[in-house]
């Protein structure tokens, strides 16, 4: 009898943590500021730009930090969440595309938030051709440019890769950290195959036959893809009039020469299968508070965004300028705003 009471005991204890925990990890945003843009959770630092919160639900401005806030699309269905575009004198952070990217600014759309990482649906850029081998313009776009100069995201070196599809293609990356470390980081990977034949399934890898993958150092905050065919197209225009170039998180694209050389009428599907849905393909960037470390921006408390009443502690970006907050071990909720970590 005693132990079966003792075993209701821990079951409804076990239940009790397991409900704090999940509220804890729910009371992600400030008060009176919306949680949820659709389907994706909006955690402060970040925040949804809205008129009746004053447009303070965000980090931005308040800590010298700026690139936080957050648009919730409503006229999708359900809702979508996009990092708002910016193209100031000291912030550039927008998608261009298009054959001289003097054009087509775009907000980016946010798959999610993490404490460390935020997700953006990747995007391509793709080039036709003709029979005898030219170019198709202004139709088809050359260029594809990311930039996120002055703002807390840096595309991650380890979770991403550039890949260039298409049979007669010199994928080109052109990347900047804005930083003076590594300025105009170039590379080009190359994608030849003679006849559609000659390309072979090699369990979804890039091998330079109808794929190939580039990588890139850390810290860079400005990506410009450029996809090229210097060569005679007319060869390779049967079975692929198209080439492309985009950036993914590594493992997520699965080259299938069955069904990805782009062609005249549809680019590459962007998605990947997971379970019963198919979901865009990501790109990941780390994001970071501020521009300065721990010890830089621990001297001035008042905007240091790191509290010891939240039970959190701070930590140095390492992939870039800026610091994090995260909460001690055994300890569960938004270490950025209060009641902290519990």
């Amino acid at each position: 009898m005693f132990q079966h009471i003792l075993l209701q005991l821990q079951l409804i204890i076990s239940c009790w943590i397991t409900l704090a925990s999940s509220s804890l990890s729910f009371s992600q945003t400030k008060p009176g500021c919306q949680l949820k843009c659709g389907d994706v959770s909006i955690p402060y630092p970040f925040g949804i730009i809205s008129s009746s919160s004053g447009g303070d639900c965000s980090i931005d401005g308040s800590l010298g930090s700026y690139g936080f806030s957050v648009n919730c699309n409503t006229t999708y269905n359900p809702p979508k969440p996009f990092v708002a575009a910016a193209a100031g004198e000291n912030q550039q952070m927008f998608v261009l595309m298009g054959d001289k990217l003097q054009s087509n600014i775009q907000d980016i759309e946010i798959l999610s938030i993490s404490e460390s990482e935020i997700r953006l649906k990747t995007l391509q850029t793709t080039s036709c051709y003709n029979k005898s081998g030219a170019l198709l313009t202004p139709s088809t776009a050359t260029n594809l440019l990311f930039s996120f100069i002055g703002s807390p995201f840096t595309f991650s070196d380890t979770k991403n890769r550039v890949y260039g599809v298409g049979c007669a293609t010199y994928a080109t990356i052109i990347m900047d950290d804005n930083r003076d470390r590594v300025k105009n980081y170039t590379s080009q990977c190359q994608s030849k195959c003679p006849s559609r034949e000659s390309v072979f399934n090699y369990g979804g890898s890039c091998t330079g036959s109808g794929c190939c993958e580039m990588t890139f150092p850390k810290g860079q905050t400005y990506f410009h893809g450029i996809e090229t065919s210097p060569g005679n197209n007319s060869e390779v225009w049967s079975f692929n009039p198209c080439s492309s170039i985009f950036m993914a998180e590594k493992g997520y694209y699965k080259f299938n020469a069955d069904t990805d050389f782009p062609d005249i009428h549809r680019n590459i599907t962007l998605v990947y299968s997971e379970g019963n849905k198919d979901i865009p393909l990501p790109v990941v960037l780390n994001w970071a508070i501020g521009n300065k470390t721990c010890e830089e921006a621990q001297k001035n408390l008042t905007a240091f965004a790191c509290h010891k009443e939240h039970n959190s502690y701070c930590i140095d970006s390492d992939n870039g300028l800026g610091y994090r907050c995260s909460c001690y071990q055994g300890f569960e909720g938004n270490p950025y705003i209060s009641p902290g970590c519990q």
